[in-house]
This record gives C-alpha cells, structure tokens and sequence, in this order.
C-alpha cells in the first residue's frame, strides 16, 4: 500500500488525472476507469503521506470541505425519506462523490505549484482545441458538440464554466506567463465554441457572469476594458448579422411553440408543486 517515493507518487498522480480528463472528452467508460486507477492511487499516496507525516490542508480547503459537508448533510435527509432511498443514495454518490475523487485527490496530495500550473494550462488547451471543433463541425451541421457527441449541451456545460475563469486569469498579472498564454487560446476558442454550440443558455450565462467575474479588472485597466467592448460588440455584431444566430436569439422568449423554453417552464412549474406538497423533506434525488 506504501509508495516509496513520495514525490514521484504524485507527479504519477497528476499524469494519470490528465489523462482521465484527456479520456473522459472521448469515451465515458474509459475515463470511469482511470479515476478508479486515480482513487487506488490516492489510498496509497495517503497511507505513504501518513507514514511520513507529511499530509496537511490549508485552511482555505478546509472551508470549501465544511461547505461541501454541510451540502451534503442538507441533501441526504431527503433521500433516506424519499420513496427510493437506495436508488438516491446511489444517484448521489454518482453525482457528488464519485466525480470529485480527482478533485480530492489534488487539494490533497498536488502542492506543487509548477503542477498544477502545467495541469490547467493543459486542460485550457484541450478545451481551446474542443470548442474550435465544435466550431469547425457547425460549418457542416447545425451545431457542434466538440469530442462528445452524446450531447451538444455538454461543451456548453464546459464553456459556461471555462470562460469565466480563463477571462481571470488572464487579466490577473500575478498568474505565470505559461497560464494566461493558454488563457487566451482557451478564451478564443470558446468564443468559436459559443457560436458553434449554439447553447441560448451558455449565451445568457455568459452575458451575466463574465462582466461580474471580470469587472474589478476592467474598473482598473483602460485597455482591458476598451479590448472587452470590442470583443463584445464584435462577437454580438456577428450574430446580429447572421440570420441562424438571429433566429436563435429571438427565440429565447419563445414559450409557446419552442418546445425547449415550453419543457422548461413545465419543470419549474412541476419544481414548485413538489416544493409545495414537500417542503422540509423534499422528493430525494
């Protein structure tokens, strides 16, 4: 169960969530088993860390653990009191447990910021790489979906999250060179991935966090700001112009004949009702 040596342990341990996340863009069940590969990995990187009295967490982790716990403890009283207890319990470790294991493995074990500088970078250039795809593959088809073709929503889940914080750390001057470089290509293709994917919501979303997230940095830099209109009106300029895009838009405050805004409205709806017959206990997972 030990490791001998501890510090190529968890240059190992980086590799292989690389390349989990590397994977999990192609094939789902290939990537299921590297983050298995990534927990037994973790198991013997903590006994080795405990033998050698080197495992510690900041208190800035042991917050974000305390937020996650008492998440976790307001959600599970409404599955053991659902009508599927076991069916929610395992919806829940799918969700909230199992996915995290490469996260927990990282605020555990990977201090080094050298590490985790290559490991973002690299993720920022995978999925630079992914939304100019999308991009490419909307020239053929109606939209783009990136490596994963199960579902064009799932590169607009990525990009809603992504664009934000690339925008940071960008602009921010105290990230290395390597960091912000792969920033901006990662900036410049989810701007190729937005208009590929075609996503109203990631649209909406980005409309509404990226000024937030970007708005200190804005406040004190001319030039960033004066660059973020251009992008801005750029980027709109040409959607306004292109009659899918167009149509697309306008379409957002369909609720009638657009079945997709029409399902939604129908979920809240029903999400208000279940609200109100189970207000304490909730339905479970």
């Amino acid at each position: 169960m030990f490791i001998e040596n501890e510090e190529r342990g968890v240059r190992i341990l980086a590799i292989y969530i690389m390349v989990m996340l590397l994977i999990s863009r192609f094939y789902v069940i290939w990537a299921e088993y590297a983050n298995k590969l990534i927990f037994l990995w973790g198991i013997c990187l903590w006994f080795t860390c405990k033998q050698n009295r080197n495992l510690s967490i900041s208190s800035e982790i042991k917050g974000y653990i305390k937020a996650y716990l008492a998440f976790s403890l307001l959600v599970i009283p409404s599955i053991l009191l659902s009508d599927n207890p076991q069916s929610g319990m395992e919806e829940f470790c799918h969700m909230w447990i199992w996915p995290y294991i490469p996260f927990i493995t990282i605020i555990l074990f990977i201090n080094r910021r050298d590490y985790l500088v290559n490991m973002l970078s690299g993720f920022f250039m995978l999925s630079g790489v992914e939304c100019l795809c999308a991009w490419l593959q909307s020239m053929k088809y109606s939209r783009g979906w990136g490596f994963t073709s199960n579902s064009v929503l799932a590169i607009a889940d990525i990009m809603c999250m992504l664009l934000p914080m690339a925008l940071v750390m960008l602009m921010d001057k105290r990230f290395e060179n390597k960091l912000r470089k792969a920033s901006v290509f990662a900036t410049i293709g989810i701007l190729s991935g937005l208009l590929g994917s075609k996503s109203r919501g990631a649209w909406l979303t980005e409309l509404i966090v990226v000024p937030i997230a970007v708005f200190r940095y804005l406040k004190n830099n001319r030039k960033y700001l004066v660059f973020f209109c251009l992008v801005l009106v750029l980027f709109w300029g040409y959607m306004f112009t292109n009659p899918v895009y167009v149509q697309r838009i306008y379409s957002i405050t369909n609720t009638t004949t657009d079945h997709s805004n029409a399902d939604r409205i129908w979920t809240w709806k029903s999400a208000k009702l279940m609200i109100k017959d189970y207000p304490v206990t909730g339905v479970g997972l």
